[in-house]
């Protein structure tokens, strides 16, 4: 099974729990899962992990579990990127982060802010960028900056 993010084709998503090392230059998604739909709650990347309990040492693991409800519910998705270079893998974060606005990223650290909303992705679903509202916010705030010019 794999989740289509912009042009990039995650594998997965598995349990949490069920994920175990080595995992080498990736980009990953932690998600939850209510019925058939997951959201996307944490991207991060990473270049090698070797260590079983790399995501319960994760600082931001409180957010994943407060927000997916228990361990039970936290999914794994993850993008490979073999010989990548560390700012080939956080462009595609960034990307994501900006598409989707993963609470956990958003938050502070074992913060308890609330959620902001964001899509949903069904088992197979493909989602596209949503280019307009990328063009409508730069042109609010270039409207903004002339008028305070």
């Amino acid at each position: 099974m794999a989740i289509q993010i912009f042009q990039y084709e995650f594998l997965g998503p598995i349990l949490l729990d069920e994920w175990g090392p080595p995992m080498e230059e990736v980009v990953y998604l932690i998600m939850a899962r209510q019925n058939e739909k997951f959201t996307i709650l944490y991207v991060d990347e990473t270049e090698k992990v070797t260590e079983k309990d790399f995501f319960t040492k994760n600082p931001r693991f409180k957010c994943w579990l407060t927000n997916s409800g228990k361990e039970k519910n936290m999914y794994l998705s993850i993008y490979p990127m073999w010989k990548s270079e560390r700012s080939e893998r956080l462009r595609i974060v960034h990307k994501v982060i900006s598409g989707f606005k993963p609470v956990c990223n958003l938050a502070e650290p074992e913060s308890s802010q609330e959620k902001p909303e964001q899509p949903e992705l069904g088992p197979h679903q493909f989602q596209e960028s949503n280019e307009e509202s990328e063009t409508s916010s730069k042109k609010t705030q270039s409207e903004d900056t002339d008028e305070n010019q």
